[in-house]
């Protein structure tokens, strides 16, 4: 399931996924047809517009998520053309960002020679949660530059809180 973030006609943003090249499902949406009236007691799955605050949700979320994408399959429930939409970043503001060192001719290019302790211990830097863009976003030129340096960059999303997780234990994580 690629999860997007996206704005609609109505300016709201919102959680859904990509189906196919032309397609994106509201997955609030497609669940809400899917479940119906609320019933009266216990809590209901949700989509939430936000999706950090999906993500947070845990497995119960992802969960969600699939139902809705699995519904809208079924019915049309949620379905958008995905040029009536505006993608923007997955996560638009990402709680945290670390940016690694890990091309070596990446690290000579900012050293005269590679530092014995990068072989150990990988180097990053905080980035700025502020600066992130999404497909269809401009992004403005700095007047300070004349030259712009282009990556290609690779998110990763942790699926669920961790600290000091030993590399026998990362990959449930």
């Amino acid at each position: 399931m690629r999860l997007v973030t996206f704005t609609a006609a109505d300016g709201a943003s919102r959680v859904g996924a990509l189906d196919g090249a032309d397609r994106v499902v509201d997955l609030a949406h497609a669940l809400a047809d899917l479940l119906g009236p609320a019933e009266a007691g216990g809590a209901q799955p949700f989509i939430p517009p936000d999706m950090i605050a999906l993500l947070r949700r845990g497995d119960a979320g992802m969960d969600d998520a699939r139902r809705a994408l699995c519904h809208s399959r079924e019915t049309g429930a949620g379905a958008l053309a995905v040029d009536a939409v505006r993608l923007r970043s997955p996560l638009p503001r990402p709680t945290s960002i670390r940016d690694f060192m890990l091309v070596e001719e990446h690290v000579l290019g900012s050293f005269s020679e590679v530092p014995a302790a990068w072989y150990d211990i990988p180097v990053y830097w905080k980035g700025n949660p502020d600066a992130v863009f999404g497909p269809d976003d401009p992004i403005r030129w700095p007047v300070y530059t004349t030259k712009l340096d282009f990556e290609l960059e690779l998110a990763a999303v942790i699926g669920r809180p961790a600290r000091a997780v030993g590399v026998d234990e990362a990959q449930s994580y």
